[in-house]
């Protein structure tokens, strides 16, 4: 690498003028350094979409009635709750979602992860629940995608829905 160097004049007599240098790489490195680091970035994002598990449950209630379709708690180390997101890809046609907040027990066997000193506390969750419309009976779906941490990764859920 050849230094840039740049030369910073002072205003006062006495003093000689002051010079800087950085080592900078060449536009042609600079390009290639930016080119190994824009296909690392897609290859890490092409891999983390192509991974993401697509789960399908099945679900029957009765008419004018809803059911939980995903309750859903992550945890630290320390066993205080890890902040996480649900988006909805699809939403319903008969019916609607309502969101609450509840509290799950940290299993023995997690599924990601370990649940270590922490099995048995209680966590707080986040319960997706599906609510029918009174009219409606028939087929609904909904689909949806629980995003954690970048390690944890994202999982997406499709529910189909019967109505009776």
């Amino acid at each position: 690498m050849k230094p840039t160097c740049a030369t910073n004049i002072e205003t006062s007599v006495n003093k000689p003028p002051k010079k800087s240098c950085i080592a900078r790489p060449s536009n042609a490195k600079l390009t290639l350094y930016k080119s190994i680091a824009l296909a690392g970035v897609c290859a890490v994002a092409l891999s983390a979409c192509a991974s993401i598990p697509v789960i399908s449950k099945d679900r029957t209630l009765p008419k004018n009635s809803e059911t939980v379709i995903g309750e859903f708690g992550y945890w630290r180390r320390d066993c205080s709750s890890r902040h996480f997101e649900i988006f909805i890809e699809q939403y319903p046609q008969g019916g609607d979602l309502r969101f609450e907040v509840g509290s799950l027990e940290i299993p023995e066997d997690a599924e990601v992860g370990s649940s270590g000193n922490c099995a048995g506390q209680q966590v707080q969750s986040k319960r997706l629940v599906y609510v029918a419309r009174p009219d409606f009976v028939g087929e609904d779906m909904v689909s949806y995608t629980v995003k954690s941490s970048f390690l944890l990764g994202s999982k997406i859920y499709a529910i189909n829905i019967n109505v009776r």
